[in-house]
């Protein structure tokens, strides 16, 4: 038995993993980028996942320059024996966007998948979508009309929130005015050309965050999980004058009742008190102990937390104790079925907090043990990164999920 998990770390390489060994080894590797956001679909129909990714280039050091380069990569599966870059000859004109996101979708519902993106070129702001053309142009993808406010520092993702039929866009970021921003587009479908209008929602706006949908109440929509920062307000100096602004990070649950109405629910996303959990960092659903509902996990805060929380089945969760998880800094949790026990497992990047105020690096995979529990697995060899993305995906359709991890530093 064995996977592969794929690496890109100012480089992109490919893991050979041995079941025996529990080990990874490299396989190839390419072209990587720092603050990455990365996410897996078939954009040519061939049966195989390609990989989208998207960052910044040149320096890890975001704090010393505002503009910093960017890069998007569109690697090519090659029947799951490697990948091939192929984003400047399909995507023509994709600007170098920093600071960025990405995610793949199917707006117009024609069977080819699009993707929206979002980020910084040059200070200008961005948020653009690109058509995929089909078979007919190569699989080439074309700029569709711009619905929506440049943002950067953001997240994208996907979701029938009416349960019309057509995926709708959620967008959070920083905007043009240095805005913290979380908004909602509604897919017009057919009749009005897939075009989007903008739903007000009035979401709590979220920079350097996450965002994942799930029925977490099983009332038949899905609710929307946040992660993120907002200046919520700023300190004094000596002389009473303002200074930077503090930046506050959060988890939030908002309950969908699937009219474009969104109500933030009760819940304490801080239930460690070690800072504000989901500060530079991520939370994600997924049903970990196999009852039908969906639980979280969120990672990340300033002075290093993790929490998984359970689905108490009535509208909501309690904080489990003891589970193995490492409390994290700045990094990505990914919930999947590493083991095919049918059991949700984790990986993680970040880095961990430690005694005398300092942080160790982790990247690691963590094993379910159908407790509420999780096991870190051993001498996995895998790189410690943080700042990073991972996503797990079967790329060569083995059977055995495969785990790309984007880096940012190591």
């Amino acid at each position: 038995m064995y996977s592969r998990a794929t690496l890109l770390c100012g480089f992109f390489s490919l893991l050979t993993f041995s079941g025996i060994s529990q080990s990874f080894s490299t396989f190839s590797s390419g072209t990587g980028v720092f603050y990455p956001t990365s996410d897996w679909a078939d954009f040519n129909n061939d049966g195989y996942l390609d990989l989208l990714v998207t960052g910044n280039t040149g320096s890890s050091n975001v704090n010393s320059n505002p503009n910093p380069g960017g890069a998007t990569l569109l690697y090519q599966n090659q029947n799951g024996t490697g990948f091939t870059e192929v984003q400047s000859t399909l995507i023509p004109g994709l600007p170098a966007l920093s600071n960025s996101a990405v995610a793949w979708g199917d707006f117009n519902q024609d069977g080819w998948i699009d993707f929206a993106i979002s980020g910084n070129q040059g200070g200008v702001k961005k948020t653009l979508l690109y058509k995929n053309n089909g078979p007919d142009q190569n699989f080439s993808f074309s700029q569709t009309t711009n619905w929506f406010p440049g943002l950067e520092y953001g997240s994208i993702s996907w979701n029938d929130f009416n349960n019309d039929g057509y995926p709708d866009l959620f967008l959070s970021g920083l905007d043009s005015l240095k805005q913290e921003r979380s908004l909602l587009f509604s897919n017009n479908g057919p009749d009005q050309g897939f075009s989007f209008s903008q739903l007000n929602t009035a979401l709590i706006g979220f920079q350097k965050g996450s965002s994942d949908w799930a029925d977490y109440n099983h009332d038949g929509f899905d609710d929307l999980l946040l992660t993120g920062i907002n200046k919520t307000y700023t300190t004094l100096n000596s002389n009473n004058h303002t200074s930077t602004p503090y930046l506050y990070g959060g988890t939030l649950i908002y309950t969908n009742f699937g009219n474009g109405e969104f109500q933030l629910a009760s819940f304490n996303c801080n239930p460690n008190g070690n800072g504000n959990l989901g500060y530079l960092g991520n939370a994600v659903w997924g049903d970990f102990n196999n009852d039908g509902y969906a639980d979280l996990i969120s990672v990340g805060s300033e002075y290093g937390s993790s929490a998984l929380f359970k689905n108490n089945q009535n509208g909501s969760f309690s904080a489990m104790n003891g589970t193995g998880i490492p409390a994290l800094n700045t990094g990505r949790a990914r919930c999947a079925d590493y083991n095919n026990d049918g059991w949700l497992d984790l990986a993680i990047t970040g880095m961990g907090a430690s005694q005398g105020g300092l942080f160790t690096l982790v990247e690691n995979v963590y094993i379910n043990n159908k407790n509420n529990t999780f096991s870190g697995t051993s001498n996995a060899g895998l790189a410690y990164v943080y700042y990073s993305d991972l996503n797990w995906a079967d790329f060569d359709n083995n059977g055995h999920l495969d785990l790309p991890v984007s880096c940012g530093c190591q």
